[in-house]
């Protein structure tokens, strides 16, 4: 629903611009991945600056076919890129699962170790938070 309401007030206002006072098909597509963003924007957004680092992190991981994406794993390479202590890891982690923005699955076996799945299109992910830039 929200979604679709940000597609209609993207599409009018990129009517507007075009100096127009009717939304055609070609304002909607124009209009259409703004919109859909919109929502996953905000909620990037309203992220602290190393919890955004985090996500993009492991939006980044998550392209490499062979990346191990378990707790464990995305702390090690994390540690690589931004200094943070476990603790603080797994808070923020547990943050963005709060958020809806990563699942955290657990594991059989292993104790407390759990996978890490994106919710939303890395490249995405990764363009929003700034990550690699």
């Amino acid at each position: 629903m929200r979604v679709g309401l940000e597609l209609v007030k993207r599409s009018v206002m990129t009517a507007e611009r075009a100096g127009m006072d009717v939304v055609t098909k070609e304002h909607i597509g124009a209009s259409f991945d703004t919109a859909m963003n919109a929502p996953l924007d905000a909620t990037i957004r309203a992220l602290c600056r190393d919890e955004r680092r985090l996500y993009g992190h492991i939006a980044g991981r998550s392209l490499d076919p062979g990346a191990n994406l378990t707790t464990g794993a995305v702390f090690e390479s994390l540690k690589e890129y931004m200094p943070v202590s476990y603790i603080t890891f797994y808070e923020k982690l547990r943050k963005l699962d709060e958020m809806r923005l990563i699942d955290l699955i657990s594991l059989k076996g292993r104790g407390t170790t759990r996978e890490i799945a994106l919710r939303y299109d890395a490249e995405k992910v990764m363009k929003l938070t700034g990550y690699g830039e």
